[in-house]
């Protein structure tokens, strides 16, 4: 979720194999930048995203961290028409990871749920499994939270 403009890590499930990210519950991420935060990000209206960026402004945590305004808000709409939205190793070289919003009884996004992994683990038709997948869990928990479209 998002929280004083990070992503506060609320849930983690591991995958059962021995190369994994470690990630602990409460961890903070910078928002513009993680799949999960753009896939929080994504439903926030021009007027909130334009004070959200203002008040936390994009810094790079790696060399592919997107910091450009503008850039970022091109990467939302994409989101949002897509819906899930990627990470290529803009946080951490090395790691894709992949995030679908999570809506609740009203519509609005309320969370947002990411599987991250090795950006080679990641591509081809590895992530367009990985994005049906995740897409499905979001709607699946969207479902539960009272969302219907």
């Amino acid at each position: 979720m998002l929280d004083n403009g990070d992503v506060v890590v609320l849930a983690v499930a591991y995958p059962p194999r021995s190369l994994r990210r470690h990630v602990m519950l409460g961890e903070r991420y910078a928002a513009h930048c993680t799949s999960l935060g753009k896939a929080l990000l994504g439903d926030l209206s021009p007027a909130e995203l334009e004070r959200f960026l203002t008040a936390h402004p994009p810094q790079p945590l790696s060399l592919k961290t997107t910091t450009d305004v503008r850039q970022i808000k091109e990467q939302l709409v994409l989101v949002r028409a897509q819906g899930y939205a990627t990470d290529d190793e803009e946080t951490m070289v090395g790691v894709r990871c992949i995030a679908a919003p999570i809506r609740n009884h009203t519509g609005r996004v309320a969370a947002a749920l990411n599987v991250s992994g090795p950006t080679g683990e990641f591509d081809g038709p590895n992530l367009v499994h990985y994005i049906a997948q995740v897409k499905a869990a979001a709607a699946a928990v969207s479902v539960q939270l009272g969302y219907s479209e």
